[in-house]
């Protein structure tokens, strides 16, 4: 491409980063306004630039690479021939490109002079919006309107001033007006943010040097990404993710892929994925793609930058009427979860087969944990008065790789950040007994997985009505990726006790189960897989996990086969060798026997 006057490659290379920084920015300013805790604290949000043609640029979450993505082109084209520079656009719809009908995107064009030059995009999981259960994650939910309404485009703003009555209708449909009218406030000013930096840059450089600038960015992206898609080898490479329940009634569901590459473009096939279910663990087609495309450039190591340009390379294929692309009006409430999760697993199978080492968990097998406050009003009135989410306390599962061990959350999930026990027990009056690393969590190998969390939470009490638990609890998926000798971390586990009684073990779906006045939740989530044979790991490495209580000593021996003293916590380096070499010599016959 020729660079227009005045206008280089470190110039645009510079853009390229001031870019990043303007979908930075927004997306600090809404977590820093925005009034529910859904995007303020756990950072379910995005925000991102697009050309006029509605092309990709830049965005501050790859999670909503594809939503954003895909909600904008419908909404540009929606309002192609009617929308002034001033306007402000807004929808949440999955079957139009949405994530989930809980997430609400925000579309604003940016205008140089007469004509609209760019656009940004906000986007926001809001409290509640609708929808039989409040917080809009309905495990009973059947159809999409059972998880929330459908909001098509509609202008929010229109030339400049906010039509209050429609922000204040769909604020209605909120069991928390308040908090969603908030929400969407904060939306529009980041958008405005995003705005105010463009027009910054449109003034400095010009409108047809930035725009160059754009176009250096994108097909650098793409050059980038097909000279890494060339490092994958010819054929077909397939993939499963097994996801073990649908939270519905349903067993196992598959998702099955086969990954090809051919001249720098890839291509990530789902035919033969099962069919969607009739609960809310489908992923709609933008949700699919996301994370058909994140194991990809979690692999190549994150050299390329979640843009159009990258996106040129993939062609995803994603069959009608299957979990990763359900036939509308089919539930997908909890699709950024499951079977977002077991997408990610099979297509970083495929690359592990076609790249080995190199397919890895990009996304945490989450759980579905919260609470609901019933409340009697005016008689038989039950009303959802509150809810309490308490699946930011589960983390972990991040498995090893050939070079580190495995830590904290994995890929994607980890830039949510830790939950704050004080301001969780300050905003909602329950206490946190207990918040600390599971010990013997964490997958044996070489490299050891990361080890799971365990979170014991007394429940507040309510001063009128009762308590509801809705939970699920997913086991994690039989994927195929290869641990080369690495063994499963532990799994999730949901408890609740009351009276310091055992009441309930959430093996897969509870919803709407009375909590006593007492109840405490106990939150165990499972551990990383470990790389390689446990019995290879520095015996100075396991003495650390033991010191450091990730480890016990039952455990050091029985799968690392280091012998370490209880008392003085100290390495005996020849019972250590005696035991290896114990292990070392049945391992040999046991290949004899059956090579």
């Amino acid at each position: 491409m020729t660079m227009p006057p005045r206008q280089d490659v470190v110039s645009a290379a510079i853009l390229r980063s001031k870019f990043e920084a303007v979908v930075a920015e927004m997306e600090a300013t809404l977590a820093n306004t925005a009034y529910s805790p859904t995007i303020g604290v756990s950072r379910r949000c995005a925000t991102a630039l697009f050309t006029e043609e509605g092309q990709l640029i830049a965005v501050s979450n790859p999670l909503y690479m594809y939503p954003m993505a895909m909600t904008a082109a419908t909404v540009i084209d929606y309002f192609q021939y009617d929308l002034s520079a001033e306007d402000v656009l807004l929808t949440n719809d999955p079957y139009g490109g949405g994530a989930g009908l809980q997430t609400f995107t925000l579309v604003a064009p940016v205008a140089y002079g007469d004509s609209i030059t760019l656009y940004v995009a906000v986007c926001g999981h809001t409290e509640d919006f609708a929808g039989n259960v409040r917080g809009n994650l309905d495990p009973g939910a059947t159809e999409l309107w059972a998880e929330a309404a459908r909001c098509t485009p509609v202008r929010l703003v229109r030339e400049g001033k906010l039509r209050r009555d429609l922000l204040q209708t769909l604020s209605l449909n909120s069991r928390n007006p308040v908090a969603f009218g908030l929400d969407i406030e904060a939306m529009k000013a980041a958008a405005e943010i995003g705005r105010a930096r463009l027009g910054g840059l449109l003034d400095s450089y010009g409108r047809e040097p930035l725009l160059a600038a754009v176009d250096w960015v994108l097909d650098y992206s793409e050059r980038r990404m097909r000279a890494l898609i060339e490092q994958l080898p010819p054929g077909r490479h397939e993939g499963r993710g097994v996801l073990a329940h649908d939270a519905h009634g349903g067993r196992e569901a598959t998702v099955r892929v086969a990954l090809s590459a051919t001249g720098g473009a890839v291509t990530i096939d789902f035919s033969g994925t099962d069919a969607q279910s009739p609960g809310f663990v489908n992923a709609s087609r933008s949700v699919s793609s996301t994370f058909a495309v994140l194991p990809l450039i979690v692999a190549f190591g994150g050299e390329v930058p979640c843009n159009a340009g990258s996106m040129r390379c993939v062609n995803v294929i994603a069959p009608e009427g299957t979990l990763v692309n359900p036939r509308y009006p089919a539930p997908t409430g909890w699709g950024l979860q499951h079977a977002g999760c077991e997408i990610a697993e099979a297509v970083s199978a495929a690359i592990d087969l076609a790249l080995p080492g190199h397919g890895g968990r990009v996304t945490s097998n989450a759980m579905l944990l919260f609470s609901i406050h019933h409340l009697a009003r005016h008689g038989r009135t039950v009303e959802q008065a509150e809810m309490f989410d308490f699946s930011n306390f589960a983390l972990g599962d991040t498995d090893a790789t050939a070079e580190h061990d495995g830590w904290g959350l994995p890929g994607i999930a980890a830039r949510v950040p830790l939950p704050s026990v004080e301001l969780y027990e300050a905003g909602r009056g329950g206490r946190v007994d207990q918040f600390e690393y599971a010990i013997d969590s964490g997958g044996p190998g070489t490299q050891r997985g990361s080890p799971g969390t365990r979170a014991v939470i007394s429940l507040p009490r309510p001063p009128a009505g009762e308590l509801r638990l809705t939970a699920v609890v997913v086991p994690r998926s039989e994927s195929g990726l290869a641990p080369h000798g690495g063994q499963a971390g532990s799994g999730n586990a949901i408890e609740i006790r009351s009276s310091g009684e055992k009441q309930l073990d959430v093996l897969d779906v509870v919803t709407g189960w009375p909590l006593q006045d007492d109840a405490t939740i106990t939150v165990v989530m499972g551990g990383g897989t470990g790389w390689g044979d446990p019995y290879a790991r520095a015996p100075e490495q396991v003495l650390t996990d033991v010191v450091d209580g990730l480890v016990s000593v039952e455990a050091a021996r029985q799968r690392y086969g280091v012998a370490i003293d209880p008392e003085s916590l100290t390495l005996d380096r020849h019972a250590t060798g005696l035991i290896r070499g114990e292990h070392a010599a049945i391992t040999e016959i046991r290949e004899r026997k059956h090579g």
